[in-house]
């Protein structure tokens, strides 16, 4: 008996001192106005649901308490993980505490009205998330209080059509991607960073002017844009990044203030309807030399986005990822100053159905004319060396030409790396220098031998080395003459002097056949 009494104390002691703890730091959870939950220690409040039958939501900066008879206010910090998601009944939220904490409205997808206070310091991973309700939304005007909006935190705000974003606010990854209906973007000046995926996949999008305070668009911050026309760039932003506006197919024009100081690969990827593109004069980084509408980044010299009326300069050395990605040209013209063409660099170019790889290119990297639907003939230049995976794979190739006479390398390992060409290539003629058959038959490895046919044909008067002998050879020489240039190749027959004589040794070819 006397154990068992001294058990129950034991019990009633612990219940006591755990009651203890509760009560002075964890409080009981207390209903708050019109049916909101809120939880509470001895320094703040916090919310952490409501009632079933509740539709508005009403959260203030601070909550009366009644406890132990005793009446005080606390501040209310925060509103909780999850407190309020999937719930379908609530149409209405108002919200003045300093924090709403991650998924706490995720999925409530009647919530038509937000208003979000100036006291709120921040909002969370995908609180909102697939609020589909929500049409119109202004945060952070008129407030010194810097508002940050987490990673997703209106995600798949699909009815979201209007947006106005105050000074302070700082934009996280994917802040508001794929907010599908989203018409009218404002931005104020104070905002200094738009954060990567913030605006991408928002697809009704037309117009965006970037404020002169921000610094850096993010990674992809607005891919996918299909409709966005405009974009006003301001003197002032120093990075836009990777892919920032790829996938905008919809977008006319491109103008980089001199300000920035990097451009990220494909920032402007299959953006095949711009029509001009232009780099402000004065950038230390960046031109668009010869006015040739499009972007030079000038420590290397390579061409990283381009356009429909581009001309390469001939001081380009590479040309870079994307560059013309889609671009509806028919035809490009290589100066003889490129070295390199970058992955993808003319993938889904559709309507090219020509290619000469100028003389100087060495270098032609994986899917680099991939799935050009209309693609049929290809003339390699003499000092290609290598040709990665897949460069003109989905291409409908009918003609190649190699005028390289050592036989190019395929740039990855030959037996565990994609073809270069489609299987259906193969079973036509591979044309290539006269006198180098055996570098080409004898490259099992690279599969130059596959070709049902290999024919030599004599370019020595190919002094332009577009694969072909015709007129553009002869004017080719004369320029030579007349600008007193001795090129080798223009010495077609070889005496040491560029002069008539060569012209005539083209103009016999040519009527040889």
């Amino acid at each position: 008996m006397k154990a068992l009494t001294t058990i129950r104390i034991v019990i009633i002691l612990s219940f006591l001192l755990c009651g203890g703890v509760i009560s002075g730091a964890f409080a009981e959870p207390v209903a708050g106005v019109d049916g909101i939950y809120y939880d509470h220690d001895s320094d703040s409040a916090w919310v952490t649901g409501c009632r079933d039958w509740v539709t508005h939501i009403e959260i203030d900066d601070e909550i009366t308490i009644k406890e132990s008879g005793y009446t005080y206010k606390l501040p209310v910090s925060h509103v909780k993980e999850g407190a309020f998601r999937n719930n379908q009944n609530i149409t209405y939220a108002l919200i003045n505490s300093k924090r709403i904490l991650k998924d706490a409205f995720m999925g409530c997808s009647n919530l038509t009205t937000l208003e979000v206070w100036d006291n709120v310091e921040y909002i969370g991973k995908s609180a909102f998330w697939g609020c589909t309700s929500l049409e119109l939304l202004a945060l952070g005007h008129d407030s010194d209080i810097a508002l940050v909006i987490d990673d997703g935190a209106f995600k798949y705000c699909t009815g979201l059509k209007f947006l106005d974003l105050g000074k302070n606010v700082r934009l996280h990854q994917g802040a508001f991607l794929g907010c599908l209906r989203l018409e009218t973007l404002n931005l104020s000046e104070g905002i200094k960073t738009i954060g990567s995926d913030a605006f991408s996949f928002c697809v009704s999008l037309t117009s965006v002017d970037i404020p002169s305070t921000v610094e850096t668009i993010g990674d992809c911050a607005f891919s996918a844009d299909s409709s966005l026309v405009h974009v006003g760039f301001q003197e002032g932003l120093k990075n836009i990044g990777e892919m920032a506006f790829a996938l905008c197919y919809s977008l006319s024009s491109i103008d980089i203030p001199k300000s920035v100081e990097n451009i990220g690969i494909s920032a402007f990827g299959a953006c095949y309807n711009v029509a001009s593109i232009n780099v402000a004069p004065g950038s230390y980084y960046y031109d668009s030399r010869e006015n040739c509408n499009a972007i030079i980044e000038k420590a290397s010299k390579t061409l990283i986005a381009g356009c429909i009326n581009t001309v390469i300069p001939n001081t380009v050395i590479n040309i870079a990822k994307n560059a013309f990605n889609r671009v509806g040209f028919e035809s490009i013209l290589f100066p003889n100053s490129v070295v390199n063409i970058g992955e993808t660099a003319f993938y889904k170019c559709n309507k090219l159905n020509d290619v000469k790889i100028g003389s100087s290119v060495k270098n032609i990297a994986k899917y680099a004319f991939r799935n050009c639907s209309n693609l049929q003939t290809v003339t390699l230049g003499r000092s290609v060396e290598k040709i990665y995976a897949g460069a003109f794979m989905g291409c409908p190739i009918l003609t190649v030409t190699s005028l390289n006479p050592t036989a190019p390398l395929w740039g990855d390992d030959p037996v565990a790396c994609d073809d270069i060409f489609d299987e259906e290539v193969y079973s036509g003629t591979l044309y290539i220098p006269k006198g180098s058959y055996s570098s080409y038959d004898g490259f099992h490895p690279q599969r130059w031998n596959w070709f049902h046919e290999i024919k030599e044909i004599d370019l020595s008067a190919d002094v332009n080395d577009d694969g072909e002998v015709n007129i553009a050879d002869i004017n080719t020489v004369i320029d030579c003459i007349l600008k007193g240039n001795q090129i080798s190749t223009s010495d077609v027959n070889c005496d040491g002097e560029v002069n008539i004589a060569d012209i005539n040794v083209i103009i016999d070819c040519i009527l040889k056949g």
